[in-house]
């Protein structure tokens, strides 16, 4: 029997207005570089006027792509997060990331998280799962995990 557990719609607009926060706030800061850095450039007398708008207009393209190309990236890596659990697997699915697959004989360690989740370790390094305390019906994943092996108590 396969469940397949996802953020809640209310984490993902939380998730949402947090990335367009970020990217307005990174936006605002890059903006202010760079009309610095133009500034000086411009009082030191080493570009023209339009040279120096030319290159504040690339400048500005450039962050705006590389900002909306974040943005977008992290939307769907959230909206695409998925925890499946079988009766010996468990799967962590997230969009733009290899799909990691841990087998229940794998697991060396599961902690419970103080700030919420659950952490699934085993003797591969890369081979880590984290649970998000926002999926829906976290309990439910919980009380499956607490039936292949104990939780571990965290490491100090």
């Amino acid at each position: 029997m396969s469940t397949v557990y996802t953020l809640s719609e209310a984490t993902l607009a939380a998730i949402r207005r947090d990335l367009t926060r970020q990217l307005r706030i990174s936006a605002a800061v890059a903006l202010g570089i760079g009309l610095a850095i133009f500034g000086v450039m411009s009082i030191l007398g080493m570009l023209t006027l339009p040279l120096r708008l030319l290159a504040l207009a690339i400048y500005a393209a450039f962050m705006v792509i590389a900002g909306w190309y974040f943005h977008k990236v992290q939307r769907e890596r959230w909206q695409l997060y998925r925890i499946t659990l079988d009766e010996d697997t468990i799967t962590r699915e997230e969009g733009g990331r290899n799909t990691l697959i841990v087998h229940r004989d794998d697991i060396t360690a599961i902690y419970e998280i103080p700030e919420g989740g659950i952490l699934i370790r085993t003797d591969r390094r890369r081979k880590t799962i984290y649970v998000s305390n926002d999926l829906d019906d976290l309990p439910a994943i919980r009380e499956r995990l607490a039936a292949w092996r104990d939780f571990d108590p965290l490491p100090r």
